[in-house]
């Protein structure tokens, strides 16, 4: 039957739905029901709802569903048998009451009272009334029409921003017409007035309006009482329906901030959502549900976060979701865009704390059925899927807010619950294949599989091994060469791990072992050393694709690696190659030079003349290549490839060394080996590399590059990234400020830095931290939010907001007029920063150092600038070496105001500062006061880890905070029990609170200035080599200086001889050369002369005779300071300039 409705400008009568009876009309062999007289039928938007509940308040059929249900004092989840219509009428009265609070921020009050015998609801709150006055002259009352008449609201401007949760002026009249009587009482103080109104069977009638004045004191309040048309529901106050019903009480109490919630006169005590969480049960739970770990976030008034784990779950795949989320009150019980925006941040902080828990890839779903979340929101106009409001459809760009997560606190606590765990029990799927894959496709994220592979051509299949995403593009670019029958690609994930240490149940769980597992077809513990059994491998070779610097040769090492520890034999079969690509690329004209290595470009530059001519382009990533250059590559690709070959067991034992976890000491002596060897050193024609080869040759010069980026130099004290930064802000004169992520860029591109700018940012930020356990003396100065002691400087803000200068204190360390004298570092034709600086003082002793790199790893304590001023100058004065080498300095932190002694030659220890706070003789309890944490321990991670743990051990009652940018300050209440245990041993308090630390001074490891790298057992022997350096430079620049000034004094000389011998008309002549003659028997010198014979004739007089006196006079003067300067009068006045710079920073910062 089609129905059509005509315009509303014809009138029609409306008509019951059952008028007309229906026949049968048979269309083929089915049946469709007909009317006997098809009518179009009109009807008014009250009897539409009344039709049409589905479209207003749901389903009007009893349904059973499975809902939290409060019950003995905490949720549960069970099946409800209720009626959804009847639940949204009382919900929509529920929701208009709490929308008073928006309105009124002084409403404090909500009433509710459900009356089982006479089916009665009261919805009662103490907020602001409804205006009682007429709407317009002659016009209805105001809470008439808010009650009584259709797509009426006050929610209608969307221009104005509302977090509530009306919207389409259908609520409240909703539940009028779904009621046998609604009777409304409104009282406003601004007029003094009571509106009382009664409505009738479903809205089609009601009273007149009764208006009375208040008597006494003025108040506002709004009742609503209504009967529900339990008949036309057809359903009845069950005990479901009312277990249903108190528990929507309960969620107005957890969302509802600042509201006393009583129902049938009963308060109902659910302190916010995280209270609210922890009644919920799953049924599986024991005991109190209080001491469940919840995860509890409220990072704006506008946002509730808290989770619980699930014990239970609801489905056989436990794909099932459990969210309990709210927008403005109302329960989107159906979730929406603001579960999926909460859903988004903490799975961002869950998902790689559990794939790297896990070693392997977890997928979302994963996480959430194991995680009941509840979310309560205040969403400015929010809109709905339909008039049910069960889910939100506003974009989270109109949240008018954005959910922040606290991602430490996440973190925990998924630790605190076990939450990887979980997820491991709930994997069923095996992560290591029990046989081989015999599909010939094979399914595997990113891989592009060979058409052959896994078939009877599988042997001559090649799978190219990517370093990451963009080489991947490279191959796939390349395929259009070699094409997709026999060549496979796979990009691996950054750098993979080192498996030597694991187990073989734990390395074949490594994600990226896993997935060549199943590309592979490899099976645990397989012999693949005959080709019949490598014939069941769905690959016959993998080609490596990485970058052709050190980094690409590490991840080549780590591969070889993999197969050494957990299939051996493929190593001793020509399994393994690589496809070599140019590193670096020479340029002019139409002539190219590729150089595979740094080594062959440095000996290519020193023999070519005009290197410096030829554009040169470094090749960091295979990302760099064009997909031309990718198709050349691939054109003759077996030529490209190298082959590695096992010849014997020095393959085995150069692995072992390289990789394996107890042969540091042999790393170490292998590193310092150092020399290369060249894989064409035997047989230059030859394509066959021996892993004995590789790894003393490309492996280990990645190894010495990590060195040389991890560990700084001795002089300096400077790691690479450190010096470049510093030479391009040195460059960029002081006072001159960039932001971070800009500054980033300059130095990447001025210095030829060849890793990633995030590297160079978080340098950046480093060196001008300031915070106790920061540096001592920052050699930048940060402008804007750079980090704070409370959460180890990890609180910067973004690069893009914080802006970089130069320090004051830089250029007293790094005197302008060494700078000349300084050797540089070419990279590519360029010129780039020193090899090092040599600061005045030793700045590896200043500000201290750390490293970690292969083989070696270095910890250097900092020391007080002051004190290493005064031992400097003492060495000046002419303290002897012994003297010196026996003087040892405690390590010392700006700021820091706890102490720091000596337990033993090797070890030092830190402890903070404690101490009991006056009490009141009354006082049962002690409070203590703690107001410095041991250096590196950081103000935030000592609350969690330490201040929380005993709070639930019960060791402390309370804790105040009262901390600043740079200080710390807990006030802190013992228990009874520990107060007691104090008071006889006061002694125990810095061990109690875990304040005192200890570290050793034994393990400086630092390079040389002749790029060596030395182990340096005491101070002493640092300030000496850093002592001697310094030295031999004042020395070079006194000489320089002194040359300097002995030449102008020579061209001053020669010009005043000039000037005066022209003059005289002892320079004469026909022609210039005549002229150039005369002036040279005048005993100028010849090469100045040309520039002399073109003066000026305004130059040429005697006042410029005189001028030129006065100015050898004055350059005489230097000339004779600089020959009687000598370096220790030169350094000790830039070593008082220096102090002068510290002490004014110190005064400024205690005016702070």
């Amino acid at each position: 039957l089609l129905v059509r409705v005509l315009s509303r400008q014809r009138r029609l009568r409306y008509l019951p739905a059952n008028r007309f009876p229906p026949t049968t009309v048979v269309v083929g062999r089915r049946e469709f029901a007909s009317y006997s007289k098809p009518t179009v039928i009109q009807v008014t938007a009250e009897q539409h709802a009344l039709l049409r509940p589905d479209m207003y308040i749901g389903s009007i059929v009893e349904t059973e569903v499975e809902v939290w249900l409060i019950d003995n004092g905490h949720f549960t989840r069970r099946l409800a048998s209720f009626c959804p219509g009847l639940i949204k009428i009382v919900d929509e009265i529920l929701v208009n009451a709490a929308d008073n609070k928006q309105r009124d921020e002084r409403m404090a009050e909500i009433r509710v009272e459900i009356d089982k015998s006479t089916g009665e609801i009261s919805v009662w709150n103490d907020g602001r009334g409804l205006q009682i006055e007429r709407m317009g002259e002659g016009g209805d009352f105001i809470p008439f029409l808010v009650f009584g008449c259709l797509r009426t609201s006050t929610n209608y401007d969307d221009e104005q921003k509302r977090t509530v949760g009306g919207r389409n002026g259908f609520g409240a009249k909703l539940a009028n017409i779904y009621s046998t009587r609604f009777h409304v009482k409104t009282a406003s103080s601004e007029n003094g007035l009571v509106f009382e109104q009664t409505w009738y069977n479903n809205m089609s009638k009601h009273d007149e309006p009764k208006i009375t004045p208040q008597t006494g004191t003025a108040e506002d309040y709004t009742e609503v009482r209504f009967t529900p048309d339990y008949a036309r529901l057809k359903t009845s106050l069950t005990p479901d329906t009312l277990a249903l019903l108190r528990r929507r009480v309960y969620d107005l109490a957890a969302t509802l901030k600042g509201v006393r919630i009583s129902l049938n006169g009963e308060e109902i005590t659910v302190d916010g959502l995280r209270e609210y969480a922890q009644l919920c049960s799953d049924g599986r739970e024991e005991g109190d549900q209080r001491s469940t770990p919840i995860f509890y976030d409220a990072p704006s008034e506008r946002w509730e976060v808290a989770m619980r784990v699930r014990s239970r779950l609801d489905d056989e795949d436990g794909r099932s979701q459990d969210v309990v989320s709210f927008v403005n009150n109302c329960a989107t019980t159906k979730s929406g865009k603001h579960v999926d925006h909460v859903w988004d941040r903490c799975l961002a902080v869950l998902r790689p704390w559990v794939e790297k828990s896990l070693q392997r890839k977890v997928r979302p779903g994963q996480i959430k059925r194991r995680v009941s979340l509840f979310i309560n929101s205040l969403i400015d106009n929010p809109t709905f899927d339909t008039q049910l409001k069960e889910t939100l459809s506003t974009t989270a760009s109109k949240f008018g807010s954005e959910y922040t997560v606290n991602e430490r606190a996440l973190r925990n606590w998924a630790e605190q619950v076990r939450l990887d765990e979980l997820i491991k029990e709930d994997d069923t799927k095996k992560s290591t294949p029990t046989r081989r894959a015999s599909v010939s496709q094979l399914f595997v994220s990113k891989l592009e599989d060979a058409a052959l592979a896994g078939g009877k051509s599988s042997g001559e299949c090649s799978l190219l091994l990517t370093e990451g995403d963009s080489a991947k593009a490279l191959a796939v670019s390349g395929l259009q060469v070699i094409g997709r029958d026999r060549f496979g690609v796979y990009p691996l994930r950054g750098k993979l791990k080192n498996v030597s240490d694991m187990d073989r149940r734990q390395a074949v769980e490594v994600p990226e072992v896993a997935a060549l597992m199943s590309i592979l077809g490899l099976v645990p513990n397989a012999d693949y050393s005959t080709p019949e059994q490598r014939a069941k491998l769905r690959y016959g070779r993998i080609i490596l694709l990485t970058d052709q610097d050190e980094d690409g040769s590490h991840i080549k090492g780590l591969v070889m690696n993999i197969f050494r520890c957990l299939w051996p034999s493929l190593l001793r079969a020509p399994f393994i190659t690589a496809l070599e690509t140019p590193l670096i690329k020479a340029r002019m004209g139409s002539s190219t030079v590729s150089f595979y290595s740094r080594l062959e470009y440095d000996e290519w530059a020193e023999r070519t003349e005009d290197s410096e001519k030829w554009k040169i382009k470094y090749y960091k990533g295979l990302g760099t290549s064009t997909a031309e250059e990718a198709r050349e590559y691939f054109k003759d690709l077996e030529s490209r490839l190298v082959h590695y070959v096992w010849t014997g067991g020095e393959d085995e034992e150069s692995l072992e060394v390289a990789f394996g976890g107890d042969k540091s000491g042999e790393r170490k002596r292998w590193i310092e080996a150092g020399e290369r060897v060249d894989r064409k050193e035997d047989n230059p024609e030859s394509r066959n590399v021996p892993y004995a080869n590789f790894v003393n040759g490309e492996l280990r010069t990645f190894a010495i590059q990590d060195l040389k980026r991890s560990i700084p130099s001795v002089v300096d004290g400077l790691k690479p990234s450190q010096r470049k930064i510093l030479h391009t802000c040195l460059k960029m004169g002081q006072g001159k400020q960039e932001k971070v992520a800009q500054l980033a860029a300059r130095v990447a591109q001025s210095t030829s830095y060849h890793h990633g700018e995030n590297s160079l940012i978080k340098a950046i930020v480093s060196m001008a931290q300031d915070f106790v356990g920061a540096s001592n003396l920052p050699l930048l100065r940060g402008i804007g939010q750079f980090g704070t002691r409370h959460a180890g400087g990890e609180d910067a803000a973004s690069a893009r907001y914080i802006y970089a200068a130069l320090s004051p204190f830089s250029r007293r360390l790094f005197p302008s007029a060494d700078d000349p004298l300084l050797t540089s570092v070419v990279e590519e034709g360029v010129v780039a920063e020193p090899v090092w600086f040599c600061p005045i003082l030793p700045l590896v002793l200043i500000n201290g150092t750390e490293g970690i790199a292969t083989g070696w790893s270095t910890t250097v304590h900092p020391r007080d600038p002051l004190a290493l001023v005064d031992t400097v100058r003492r060495r000046i004065e002419g303290d002897s070496r012994e003297e010196w080498a026996a003087e040892e300095l405690l390590p010392y932190y700006s700021g820091f105001t706890g102490s720091i002694d000596r337990v033993d030659e090797r070890r030092i220890r830190c402890e903070g500062r404690i101490e009991v706070m006056k009490r009141a003789k009354a006082a049962r309890f002690m409070k203590v006061l703690i107001d410095e944490l041991p250096v590196g321990v950081w103000t935030s991670n000592y609350k969690e880890k330490v201040l929380g743990q005993m709070v639930k051990d019960g060791v402390i009652r309370s804790i105040r905070e009262a901390h600043t940018g740079e200080s710390v300050r807990f006030e802190v209440e013992l228990s009874s029990e520990m107060t007691k245990r104090v008071e006889k041993k006061p002694e125990t308090l810095t061990k109690l609170f875990k304040l005192s630390s200890t570290f050793t001074t034994g393990n400086m490891v630092l390079f040389s200035p002749s790029g060596q790298l030395r182990t340096y057992a005491r101070i002493g022997q640092i300030l000496q080599e850093h002592f001697d350096v310094r030295r031999e430079l004042y020395g070079r620049r006194l000489e320089a200086g002194k040359n300097q000034a002995e030449e102008r004094l020579a061209k001053c000389w020669n010009e005043h001889r000039f000037v005066s011998s022209f003059l005289e008309g002892r320079i004469e002549g026909a022609s210039n050369e005549e002229r150039r003659s005369r002036a040279i028997a005048e005993g100028i010198r010849e090469d100045v002369v040309d520039h002399l014979l073109n003066l000026p004739l305004s130059k040429l007089n005697r006042q410029e005779c005189a001028k030129l006196e006065e100015k050898i006079h004055s350059v005489e003067d230097e000339v004779l300071s600089c020959k009687a300067q000598d370096w220790r009068s030169v350094w000790s006045r830039e070593l008082d300039e220096f102090e002068g710079e510290w002490t004014k920073e110190m005064k400024r910062k205690l005016r702070i």
